[in-house]
Protein backbone atom coordinates (compact mmCIF):
# COMPACT_ATOMS: atom_id res chain seq x y z
CA UNK A 1 0.00 0.00 0.00
CA UNK A 2 1.34 3.57 -0.97
CA UNK A 3 0.14 6.84 1.23
CA UNK A 4 0.54 9.80 -0.41
CA UNK A 5 1.29 12.98 1.57
CA UNK A 6 1.05 16.17 -0.58
CA UNK A 7 3.50 18.48 0.60
CA UNK A 8 4.18 22.20 0.08
CA UNK A 9 6.31 23.19 -2.64
CA UNK A 10 6.55 26.99 -4.11
CA UNK A 11 6.59 27.03 -8.13
CA UNK A 12 7.00 30.43 -8.68
CA UNK A 13 8.39 31.52 -4.37
CA UNK A 14 8.77 34.82 -5.42
CA UNK A 15 5.15 35.68 -6.96
CA UNK A 16 4.39 39.32 -6.30
CA UNK A 17 1.03 40.16 -4.60
CA UNK A 18 -2.15 40.03 -6.72
CA UNK A 19 -0.20 37.36 -9.28
CA UNK A 20 1.04 38.33 -12.88
CA UNK A 21 -0.12 37.32 -16.19
CA UNK A 22 1.40 33.93 -16.66
CA UNK A 23 2.67 35.08 -20.29
CA UNK A 24 4.66 37.43 -19.12
CA UNK A 25 5.86 35.68 -16.10
CA UNK A 26 7.18 32.87 -18.47
CA UNK A 27 8.81 35.52 -20.85
CA UNK A 28 10.96 36.87 -17.88
CA UNK A 29 11.91 33.36 -16.58
CA UNK A 30 12.25 31.41 -19.64
CA UNK A 31 12.65 33.60 -22.22
CA UNK A 32 10.31 34.56 -25.38
CA UNK A 33 11.44 31.41 -27.46
CA UNK A 34 10.08 29.24 -24.38
CA UNK A 35 6.92 30.69 -24.83
CA UNK A 36 6.23 30.45 -28.29
CA UNK A 37 6.69 26.95 -27.74
CA UNK A 38 4.25 26.69 -24.97
CA UNK A 39 1.55 28.11 -27.13
CA UNK A 40 1.11 26.10 -30.26
CA UNK A 41 -0.49 23.10 -30.65
CA UNK A 42 0.91 19.68 -30.00
CA UNK A 43 3.45 21.18 -27.13
CA UNK A 44 4.93 18.99 -24.69
CA UNK A 45 3.04 20.55 -21.68
CA UNK A 46 -0.07 20.15 -23.20
CA UNK A 47 0.55 16.45 -24.52
CA UNK A 48 1.92 15.43 -20.72
CA UNK A 49 -1.44 17.10 -19.66
CA UNK A 50 -3.64 15.31 -21.99
CA UNK A 51 -2.45 11.84 -21.24
CA UNK A 52 -3.74 12.48 -17.60
CA UNK A 53 -6.99 14.45 -18.15
CA UNK A 54 -5.63 17.90 -17.58
CA UNK A 55 -6.23 20.61 -20.38
CA UNK A 56 -4.03 23.89 -19.36
CA UNK A 57 -6.19 26.61 -19.58
CA UNK A 58 -3.27 29.43 -20.56
CA UNK A 59 -5.23 32.25 -19.11
CA UNK A 60 -4.60 31.59 -15.73
CA UNK A 61 -2.48 33.90 -13.35
CA UNK A 62 0.64 32.88 -11.36
CA UNK A 63 -0.19 33.18 -8.07
CA UNK A 64 0.56 33.28 -4.52
CA UNK A 65 0.07 29.80 -2.78
CA UNK A 66 0.85 30.03 0.60
CA UNK A 67 -2.88 29.87 2.16
CA UNK A 68 -3.82 26.74 -0.38
CA UNK A 69 -0.73 25.37 1.41
CA UNK A 70 -2.01 26.20 5.04
CA UNK A 71 -5.17 24.67 4.16
CA UNK A 72 -3.70 21.23 3.00
CA UNK A 73 -1.46 21.22 5.93
CA UNK A 74 -4.23 21.96 8.47
CA UNK A 75 -6.71 19.49 6.16
CA UNK A 76 -3.78 16.85 6.88
CA UNK A 77 -3.52 17.49 10.29
CA UNK A 78 -7.21 16.97 11.32
CA UNK A 79 -7.77 13.72 11.54
CA UNK A 80 -11.42 13.84 10.55
CA UNK A 81 -10.71 15.67 7.34
CA UNK A 82 -7.42 13.86 6.54
CA UNK A 83 -9.21 11.17 4.25
CA UNK A 84 -10.33 14.27 2.44
CA UNK A 85 -7.16 15.87 1.85
CA UNK A 86 -6.26 14.31 -1.67
CA UNK A 87 -9.94 15.51 -3.33
CA UNK A 88 -8.33 18.83 -1.82
CA UNK A 89 -5.49 18.89 -3.67
CA UNK A 90 -7.24 17.39 -7.22
CA UNK A 91 -9.90 20.03 -7.13
CA UNK A 92 -7.28 22.72 -6.26
CA UNK A 93 -5.32 21.13 -9.18
CA UNK A 94 -8.69 21.34 -11.60
CA UNK A 95 -10.02 24.86 -10.29
CA UNK A 96 -6.26 26.24 -11.14
CA UNK A 97 -4.77 24.73 -13.85
CA UNK A 98 -8.05 24.24 -15.59
CA UNK A 99 -10.70 26.35 -14.55
CA UNK A 100 -7.64 29.71 -13.32
CA UNK A 101 -9.52 30.21 -10.34
CA UNK A 102 -7.39 32.40 -8.74
CA UNK A 103 -6.68 30.69 -5.45
CA UNK A 104 -4.91 33.43 -3.58
CA UNK A 105 -8.29 35.24 -3.51
CA UNK A 106 -9.97 33.31 -0.05
CA UNK A 107 -13.25 33.16 -0.93
CA UNK A 108 -11.90 31.12 -4.33
CA UNK A 109 -10.35 28.97 -1.83
CA UNK A 110 -13.02 28.55 0.39
CA UNK A 111 -15.55 27.38 -2.76
CA UNK A 112 -12.85 24.74 -3.32
CA UNK A 113 -12.24 23.40 0.16
CA UNK A 114 -15.94 23.58 0.76
CA UNK A 115 -16.37 21.23 -2.82
CA UNK A 116 -13.75 18.95 -1.56
CA UNK A 117 -15.79 18.43 1.88
CA UNK A 118 -13.98 20.57 3.83
CA UNK A 119 -16.25 22.63 6.38
CA UNK A 120 -16.08 26.09 5.08
CA UNK A 121 -16.15 28.26 8.23
CA UNK A 122 -13.24 26.18 9.66
CA UNK A 123 -11.27 27.27 6.59
CA UNK A 124 -11.99 30.53 6.82
CA UNK A 125 -10.81 30.43 10.40
CA UNK A 126 -7.52 29.16 8.90
CA UNK A 127 -7.08 32.14 6.50
CA UNK A 128 -8.19 34.47 8.81
CA UNK A 129 -5.19 33.24 11.36
CA UNK A 130 -1.45 32.46 10.34
CA UNK A 131 -2.40 29.03 11.08
CA UNK A 132 0.09 26.83 9.70
CA UNK A 133 2.25 29.18 8.17
CA UNK A 134 5.23 28.43 10.04
CA UNK A 135 4.74 24.40 9.30
CA UNK A 136 4.55 25.58 5.30
CA UNK A 137 7.57 27.72 6.00
CA UNK A 138 9.46 25.30 7.58
CA UNK A 139 8.41 21.95 5.31
CA UNK A 140 9.56 24.75 2.21
CA UNK A 141 12.99 25.21 3.95
CA UNK A 142 13.59 21.51 4.37
CA UNK A 143 12.48 20.83 0.91
CA UNK A 144 15.08 23.68 -0.77
CA UNK A 145 17.65 21.83 2.12
CA UNK A 146 17.19 18.59 1.03
CA UNK A 147 17.63 19.59 -3.01
CA UNK A 148 14.24 19.32 -4.34
CA UNK A 149 13.84 22.14 -7.23
CA UNK A 150 10.65 21.04 -8.83
CA UNK A 151 7.46 18.85 -8.68
CA UNK A 152 6.95 16.00 -8.47
CA UNK A 153 8.81 14.42 -6.48
CA UNK A 154 8.63 11.49 -4.39
CA UNK A 155 10.17 10.12 -1.17
CA UNK A 156 10.16 6.35 -0.45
Amino acid sequence: QIDLTWEPFYLNRDTPEGGEDMMEHLTKKYGAAAVARFSTPGNPLDTAGAKVGITFNKTRRIIRTTDAHRLMEWAKSTPVLKAAANDFMEAMFKAYFEEAKDLSKHEELLDVAEGAGLPRDDASSVLNSDKFADVVQTKDESNKTMGISGVPFFLI
